[in-house]
């Protein structure tokens, strides 16, 4: 669940509902199950190694062609929706497998839709609650734009002062 906590850098008692111009959502794990999803058919490339956030990652390029993707844009003003191919980058951390860092583009918009620009980008780190170590999303950018009205909206998604919540709970029959 999200809950809006600051609007233009200032704190608000806003839902997303009640947002006007750009929202986004599937930054998190939407994205790397639909680029992984064997129905997308995706094609990686190894391109080179770096180290992200103190680990030893291993880059890949990846594209993922219209008639396989799942990656929609819809346009609330018009009620239009299109897919759209997409192509990016993935930060694989080479020690425990996961994906660190995720990049994406979209591509093959189609004329005359309303967004001409759409990237985002989605961080994840080990963070610790309780004692215990979770892979968790850490950072989003999402950029929409239209490059021809030179029209550009970005939100920046930060997540951080993780807390696990949890209870004991027993059922007792009816008497």
């Amino acid at each position: 669940q999200f809950k809006l906590v600051r609007y233009n850098d200032k704190p608000t008692r806003m839902t997303y509902d009640q947002l006007k111009g750009a929202t986004s959502t599937g930054e998190f794990g939407s994205i790397l199950g639909a680029v992984f999803s064997p129905e997308s058919q995706a094609e990686f490339k190894e391109v080179r190694r770096e180290t992200l956030h103190g680990h030893q990652t291993v880059i890949y390029n990846f594209r993922v062609k219209k008639e396989f993707s799942s990656n929609t844009i819809t346009d609330v003003n018009s009620g239009r929706t299109v897919t759209t191919a997409y192509s990016g980058s993935v930060w694989i951390d080479t020690e425990s497998g996961r994906v660190l860092r995720i990049k994406q583009s979209v591509e093959d918009i189609p004329p005359g839709f309303s967004i001409t620009l759409a990237d985002r980008a989605v961080e994840y780190d080990w963070i610790t609650i309780d004692g215990q170590r979770y892979l968790l999303p850490v950072y989003a950018d999402v950029i929409l734009g239209n490059d021809l009205k030179q029209y550009y909206l970005r939100n920046v998604i930060e997540l951080r002062n993780y807390h696990m919540f949890d209870t004991d709970l027993k059922i007792l029959p009816e008497k």
